[in-house]
């Protein structure tokens, strides 16, 4: 069932953990849609604020509070400009949880709406907290043989509760002959985000042409921009060569 989704964590360092979750049964009728998501967006639901544009500077409030406080400062509440992407992806016979999470000594109860076979679709407090210690690195510039040379960058973070926040991939294939000159190139770049977040990665040749130049010569960048604001991104070039 769509509880198995839900597995108890230790917070991994950011001070918050689940204790506990409660099955509260399948939605079956559109009127029971309705009440899930107006209870997820509720002023008097729980959700996460964030202070600054780093991950530790964060704390559990509820949405009304969310709403004054961005009334005051000009910023759009995070749970409000993704509600719209979270509702289509709700339907009846998906089945609802309420989680127990413990932050500083203090208990926050939220709900989540999971597919049966598992997936979580949405839950307001752990689906907007980066686990930090998910994150999986993928970086290369490597030959696999005299005449082949790939390139590789990829990295992908989830949440606390396992959901994938964002991810990107960069992968460049150069083959050469026996000459040394060009003959192939196999190029992609591949990227997701949902909850708020935002990922680009893009690469593309800067010099050498096929069955003509001796190198490949390419530039790599992405970039990966938080809910809570403060673009982070990379760039780069790379050449390659028959060796």
């Amino acid at each position: 069932m769509g509880e198995e989704a839900v597995k108890s964590r230790d917070g991994n360092g950011v001070g918050l953990y689940l204790k506990g979750y409660t099955y509260r049964g399948k939605i079956d009728l559109e009127r029971e849609l309705e009440e899930v998501k107006s209870r997820l967006f509720s002023d008097v639901a729980n959700t996460v604020c964030y202070y600054d544009n780093t991950r530790y500077a964060y704390d559990v409030v509820s949405v009304g509070l969310m709403r004054c406080l961005s009334g005051v400062v000009g910023q759009t509440v995070m749970i409000d400009a993704i509600r719209n992407d979270c509702e289509k992806e709700m339907h009846t016979g998906m089945e609802v949880i309420e989680l127990e999470w413990c932050k500083e000594g203090n208990t926050y109860r939220s709900w989540a709406v999971a597919e049966k076979e598992g997936r979580i679709v949405f839950e307001n407090i752990g689906c907007l907290i980066a686990d930090m210690e998910s994150m999986e690195q993928c970086d290369r510039d490597s030959a696999e043989s005299e005449r082949e040379k790939v390139f590789e960058k990829s990295c992908t973070l989830r949440n606390l509760l396992g959901m994938e926040l964002y991810s990107y991939r960069m992968y460049c294939r150069s083959s050469f002959g026996e000459d040394g000159i060009l003959k192939s190139v196999q190029m992609h770049a591949k990227q997701s985000s949902v909850f708020g977040w935002h990922c680009s990665a893009e690469i593309y040749t800067e010099e050498g042409v096929i069955d003509q130049d001796a190198y490949h010569l390419c530039h790599w960048k992405n970039k990966v921009t938080p809910p809570w604001g403060g673009a982070m991104g990379e760039s780069g070039t790379f050449t390659h060569r028959k060796e």
